[in-house]
């Protein structure tokens, strides 16, 4: 682990979860057994538990705890830009794909702008959706 990436996860409120690859290949968050079946058994939902006035580091934390994709996990509204940066390149180590020290601005920038093709990428499938329903409406 670099001295870049501890130091990041230093200042987060709450220690991120260790990451793991499933059986798709996919890096996750490791969940938490507990956490997770109370999830999947309890009333609450994720959509339920949105609406509840906790704070977004909890939420952020809560997200790891189920086993979260950190792909998806930079998507969520109240994950920081720190713990999403933090996450990436934890998944880039655990890939192997990491190979130079990167700066912190420059990662969160990559971050950010990662993010925003992912939003445009979503606006531009619905504008897709919206001309094809338009064309079956003529």
């Amino acid at each position: 682990m670099t001295e870049t990436l501890r130091q990041g996860m230093r200042r987060m409120k709450h220690p991120m979860q260790p990451l793991v690859t499933d059986a798709d290949g996919t890096v996750r968050f490791k969940e938490n057994r507990i956490v997770r079946h109370l999830l999947d058994f309890g009333t609450d939902d994720m959509n339920s538990l949105a609406r509840l006035p906790f704070e977004p580091e909890d939420y952020e934390q809560f997200a790891q705890l189920v086993g979260y994709s950190v792909g998806g996990f930079g998507e969520l509204d109240y994950a920081t830009e720190e713990s999403v940066v933090a996450a990436d390149r934890a998944a880039a180590v655990l890939l192997g794909e990491l190979v130079d020290d990167i700066p912190p601005d420059t990662a969160q920038r990559i971050a950010a702008l990662e993010r925003k093709v992912a939003e445009l990428e979503v606006l531009l499938q619905q504008l897709r959706d919206d001309h094809e329903d338009e064309r079956h409406l003529r």
